[in-house]
């Protein structure tokens, strides 16, 4: 190789080196970064030892960052520091602890929070723009621990946004507009005004950098996977829906439901960074979140709501009347399945017995048990969505039996009827 040809080499090289490599800290202030991390970690901690809610949402955080620690090495290739991350996720989340939410509230919309009767409004509020005091909470952490002006920088882009994309159709768009974007911009002069200046009255940030996606990725895989669809059914139901109101909108992929709209933040999230999507965590929290939806087909609701009845594959059906109830047995099914697991329970039926009925007879059978065929409707298909059976077991049955068996025994069936009722009539 000429030394022209190996200098160019070396360049492409430093080039296409240099997104990973220039993510990297230095070590003291890598170990300033950890100092700041540990204090966000404590604060999660002592809050958790106070609160059921606060505690869920450490388990929450936790797994956000069993995620990262799990993908270092993909990460750095990708230009993507962890540590960064890490501390991203950890102070994005401190305003849900009860404490921190009280504060806030009552700080930047006292009027409402005053009165019991708005206190609930103004809650809310404050629960949308919980990034507030964990921004104010790691300025004051890094200050002390003397972060660079650029770490705090990258931590803080980690951070911001990380609810949205506020993607049209979204969960959160609706809410954030509503109740946030819609106020007046006002003059708050707390501890937290500042920070609050940059939300209220305006659009909910955009996500920002490398780090910043892919912890919007992961906080949308854990609120459109089962733990975290449990907790907004939890809130849901705390605001007065009946357990079936409150499952239909955490859990499916029917408009409106929490994992139909957090698939809406995705496609968002994609155009804009399609890189993340290459990534191996953000490509099993998308599928996790589309298979989540599957719960959906092991429940089914009396007709006022109050009372569900859970189906499990091994045959067992379960009847619940409280959200406790509901969280137990859905713990229990790790992998949901496609199909209406309600289809097989209402007695057996024979792939023998189901190869003589007509395509319209076992399309009425197969909506009289809770399943949703889909068209075209092909004989073979119903047939093991009603019976559970191998595809190949059904061939085989259908394969033997005369071309038109099952059109003609109907016809026969038809042919009886009308022979009783005429003899009925005479």
């Amino acid at each position: 190789m000429t030394p022209r040809r190996m200098l160019l080499a070396l360049s492409l090289a430093l080039i296409c080196g240099f997104p990973a490599a220039a993510q990297a800290l230095p070590a003291a202030e890598h170990a300033r970064l950890e100092e700041v991390i540990r204090i966000g970690y404590r604060q999660y901690e002592t809050a958790a030892s106070e609160s059921p809610g606060a505690r869920e949402n450490f388990d929450h955080v936790r797994r956000m960052l069993d995620a990262i620690a799990s993908s270092r090495a993909e990460l750095a290739r990708r230009g993507i520091n962890a540590d960064v991350a890490r501390a991203g996720v950890l102070f994005s989340d401190l305003g849900k602890n009860p404490a921190n939410l009280s504060s806030l509230a009552r700080e930047l919309f006292p009027t409402e929070f005053a009165d019991t009767k708005t206190r609930g409004q103004a809650m809310f509020r404050a629960f949308l723009l919980h990034e507030i005091p964990g921004r104010r909470l790691f300025a004051k952490a890094a200050r002390e621990a003397g972060l660079s002006p650029s770490t705090i920088a990258r931590v803080e882009a980690a951070n911001v946004g990380h609810n949205g994309p506020a993607a049209q159709g979204s969960w959160w768009r609706g809410a954030w507009d509503g109740m946030v974007r819609s106020l007046p911009r006002a003059n708050f002069s707390g501890p937290h005004g500042a920070l609050a200046r940059q939300y209220v009255g305006q659009s909910y940030p955009q996500v920002q950098g490398l780090e910043g996606a892919l912890h919007t990725a992961l906080d949308r895989r854990d609120q459109g996977t089962r733990d975290g669809s449990l907790k907004i059914m939890a809130e849901r139901m705390g605001r007065g829906e009946t357990l079936r109101e409150a499952f239909r909108a955490s859990f499916g992929l029917t408009k409106g439901a929490n994992q139909a709209m957090t698939q809406l933040q995705f496609d968002e999230l994609r155009r804009r960074f399609p890189a993340i999507f290459e990534i191996d965590i953000v490509q099993q929290a998308e599928r996790a979140v589309r298979d989540t939806a599957r719960f959906a087909n092991h429940v089914q609701f009396n007709r006022t709501g109050s009372r569900a009845r859970v189906y499990h594959a091994d045959g067992r059906v379960v009847e619940v009347r409280s959200f406790n109830g509901l969280k137990r047995e859905l713990a229990q099914i790790e992998r949901p399945s496609a199909q209406r697991v309600r289809a097989t329970t209402r007695g057996p039926a024979s792939v023998k017995t189901l190869a003589t009925r007509t395509v319209p007879q076992l399309l009425a059978e197969a909506r009289r048990r809770g399943l949703r065929p889909r068209a075209p409707y092909r004989k073979a298909a119903l047939i093991k969505a009603i019976s559970g059976r191998p595809v190949a077991e059904v061939n085989r049955v259908l394969r033997a039996r005369p071309k038109h068996a099952g059109m003609l025994g109907a016809l026969r069936g038809q042919l009886r009827q009308s022979a009783r009722r005429g003899v009925a009539r005479r």
